[in-house]
């Protein structure tokens, strides 16, 4: 996945999450508050999948984790599509190459926090949880 700037005001990677999730919406909102030139968008699943951005994921793969999806349709899942990210966020080139060198580290890191999402959620603070709402709902309009 190339990281490049689209001039069309488009994200060149938009991740797809658990919209029913509060710490999946968290952690999106977060990565679009970094993405200061919003080179990255954020969809929940349903609405991921009204647009039809979901084209070549397998609907039982869907929900098992997030996703980036480039503007080409290509896509990475789990640990797999944090290295795209991050090349797009300021300062991610590094960690992007780095979590390249060691995918199975990354998967399993991924898939630990993913499985403590619900925990985690509850002990993110009220004003992160609200900005990266209100986060959320500015790139949507």
């Amino acid at each position: 996945m190339d990281p490049g700037v689209s001039g069309d005001g488009e994200p060149d990677l938009t991740i797809l999450y658990d919209e029913a999730c509060g710490f999946c919406r968290t952690m999106a909102g977060l990565v679009l508050m970094i993405d200061r030139r919003r080179r990255i968008g954020a969809l929940g699943f349903g609405e991921a999948e009204r647009r039809g951005v979901t084209a070549g994921i397998a609907p039982e793969a869907l929900r098992l984790s997030w996703h980036a999806v480039d503007r080409r349709g290509r896509h990475a899942s789990g640990g797999a599509a944090l290295p795209p990210l991050l090349e797009r966020l300021p300062g991610g080139r590094l960690p992007a190459r780095l979590a390249r060198t060691a995918p199975g580290l990354v998967d399993r890191s991924y898939r630990a926090v993913a499985r403590r999402r619900r925990a985690l959620g509850r002990v993110l603070p009220a004003w992160l949880r609200e900005r990266a709402e209100r986060e959320l709902r500015r790139r949507r309009s």
